[in-house]
């Protein structure tokens, strides 16, 4: 298990420069995100202007807002707490639904030919298929397996490590995401 601290996480830009975004992880470690040379990065961004989103080639994306009204992309709606799944390729012109409001997402930046990625929201559906799982605490100051949790912090548990976080983990406030490994 690894708890990763958002406090403890460098901004950086995004990929076309256009804003601001905050790397949790990386898979594998090494990889080189500008280089493209990763099998998933899960990040949150800040979105407090109009702007276009940096085009990922070969790669999905999974958007998730967290935090303000919400966004339209390309002029659909995508609401606090809604998902959306879409062509990293896609070439994607964001709003802010009330422009006085920044809006806080969650996003995973994928390669479709070797990660199967899903967001769970039963904690009964947690199985070893999964080889990682990132359970996103979006309340403060919860106290969780002995550790002090702060707004939106991340802790990274192994598939070895399902049936402990499966019997203990509060459902509520929390987003799961589980990972796979197919090619």
């Amino acid at each position: 298990m690894q708890l990763i601290r958002f406090e403890n996480i460098s901004p950086s830009h995004w990929k076309n420069g256009l804003g601001i975004t905050y790397q949790i992880d990386i898979y594998p470690k090494e990889a080189d995100f500008f280089a493209g040379s990763y099998l998933y990065r899960l990040s949150m961004a800040k979105v407090t202007c109009d702007n276009d989103f940096s085009v990922f080639e070969k790669k999905w994306r999974f958007l998730k807002i967290i935090e303000g009204k919400g966004l339209y992309l390309n002029d659909e709606k995508l609401l606090n707490d809604e998902a959306l799944f879409f062509n990293g390729e896609e070439k994607i012109h964001s709003r802010l639904l009330d422009n006085k409001e920044t809006v806080l997402d969650l996003g995973i930046i994928y390669d479709p030919k070797k990660i199967v990625l899903s967001e769970i929201k039963e904690i009964e559906k947690i199985n070893d298929s999964f080889f990682r799982f990132y359970f996103i605490n979006l309340k403060e100051n919860k106290k969780i397996f002995n550790f002090e949790v702060n707004y939106l912090d991340t802790l990274v548990f192994e598939n070895e490590e399902w049936p402990m976080l499966k019997s203990h983990w509060p459902i509520m406030d929390t987003i799961i995401i589980g990972l796979k490994i197919i090619g």
